[in-house]
């Protein structure tokens, strides 16, 4: 399958200077070794205590030779492929590829324009919408789906994802036995571990809590991960004047600080373990206490992150095609717009959160195909200029001559055009079938079984 994401060669810029930068990873380490993180996981703390960290109770405080012996430790490269086995993309430099983002709980359904809770009829959709657009390169499951027990829900997207789609999955879990779970379901698609560990078609979501801790789940699914040498985005999420400072230079300190302590984690569990970093850089916004999607300080924020990602030599986790609009309209275009165009030049590799409405709030397949043509335009921005013959295009400008124009005329709006695309999308194209649905279907059996049980 082609892979649509940008090997980039093109413009980049960079925000932060090579002072600031040390500056950041010096106040990082400082962070992590004066203050320390908590640290909920019996198994994780021991491994910190025999790596040399200092463990008292909970509070884990990290020499800064452990950190930077993790850094050194974790791949610079991490390579995805599709559900079939072929290559699909490459996260390293300033590759950069897009996808939507996971469990926002209300979509705006295509049919009425109503907003409605997502169903998982909705993440089989929005994966096959996703493997038809030509510049969405991953799909995550956008929604969390409502009419199945929540705490089965993860597996029940990743089997929604796996049937409708042949591109690259970002999955999440809400703890290890969902982990498991999905990784049983992957095996559907591979013979064992380590042909899915040399051909990975899935990425495991897992992430700290701000400001400094690291829950027993998220510890739990990194851990997992990491023993098996498989991909994990390990993503923070502090908030601007909630669980960070209002800088954007403290907000990255804090996310950094949150990511790398689960570096040392993930590489003293498995030295080489394929990690990725990044952090969300939101400030919150005190009239209606939402993060801010729309802020340029997000962009900003994001733009160091990503700069620190390569300072660090880590792929990268990013931020792009989402916003503050409840509804597909000029405000959801315009902050969409900025983001995938900020996500481009600084060289995010995995920019997630594409479709997003209402500070994640909300999911539309309308956005998606949106952001999907806005997308192809920041693709083709930095690609650069090609100059040939037949991009000088003298017969075209020849055959129009003075006076005449290169312009044509339209009357439906964006949305109009969006919601008529999504629609063939739906009514005509069909991914790929899987050949072992009896083996998903007995996988995701079995994980409804295991909460009907721990219910009762």
């Amino acid at each position: 399958m082609r892979s649509y994401g940008i090997i980039q060669g093109g413009p980049h810029f960079q925000v932060l200077s090579p002072e600031q930068v040390r500056d950041i990873h010096n106040a990082t380490l400082e962070v992590l070794e004066r203050t320390g993180t908590e640290v909920y996981d019996d198994e994780a703390l021991d491994l910190l205590r025999k790596g040399g960290a200092k463990v008292d109770g909970s509070r884990v405080r990290f020499p800064a030779g452990l950190v930077e012996w993790a850094i050194e430790a974790a791949p610079s490269r991490i390579a995805l492929y599709d559900r079939e086995g072929s290559p699909a993309l490459d996260l390293s430099g300033y590759n950069v590829y897009f996808g939507p983002g996971p469990t926002c709980p209300n979509i705006l359904d295509v049919d009425t324009g109503e907003r409605r809770p997502v169903k998982k009829q909705d993440v089989m959709d929005y994966a096959r919408l996703c493997d038809r657009l030509s510049h969405i390169d991953f799909v995550m499951s956008m929604g969390l789906i409502s009419d199945c027990p929540t705490e089965v829900s993860d597996v029940e997207e990743f089997a929604a994802m796996a049937r409708n789609t042949r591109k690259p999955i970002v999955a999440w879990s809400w703890n290890e036995d969902g982990a498991r779970d999905i990784l049983d379901m992957a095996l559907a698609f591979r013979g064992d571990v380590e042909e899915l560990r040399m051909s990975p078609f899935y990425i495991l979501y897992a992430e700290p809590t701000a400001p400094l801790r690291h829950t027993r789940d998220a510890v739990k699914k990194l851990l997992f991960m990491a023993e098996r040498g498989l991909p994990v985005v390990y993503g923070a999420g502090p908030v601007g004047g909630a669980s960070s400072p209002l800088t954007i230079a403290g907000m990255i300190v804090t996310g950094s600080s949150e990511v790398l302590s689960g570096l040392v984690m993930a590489q003293l569990k498995r030295e080489g373990a394929p990690f990725v970093y990044g952090s969300g850089t939101g400030p919150m916004d005190m009239s209606t206490m939402m993060v801010a999607y729309g802020a340029p300080e997000f962009m900003l924020g994001q733009a160091g992150i990503c700069q620190m990602a390569r300072f660090y030599g880590l792929p990268s986790w990013g931020f792009g095609g989402c916003g503050e609009a409840k509804v597909p309209d000029q405000q959801a275009a315009l902050q969409s717009a900025l983001w995938n165009t900020m996500a481009g030049l600084m060289g995010a590799n995995l920019v997630h959160d594409v479709g997003y409405l209402e500070s994640a709030m909300t999911g539309s397949m309308e956005m998606l195909v949106i952001n999907n043509e806005v997308i192809g335009m920041v693709k083709r921005l930095l690609e650069g200029i090609r100059v040939s013959p037949e991009e000088l295009a003298l017969d075209t400008i020849h055959q129009v001559g003075p006076g005449g124009h290169f312009l044509e005329q339209g009357r439906k709006t964006m949305g109009d055009r969006a919601r008529e695309q999504v629609k063939e999308i739906m009514a005509q194209y069909r991914p790929q079938p899987v050949d072992r649905e009896g083996y998903l279907d007995s996988i995701l059996s079995r994980a409804r079984k295991r909460i009907a049980t721990n219910t009762n």
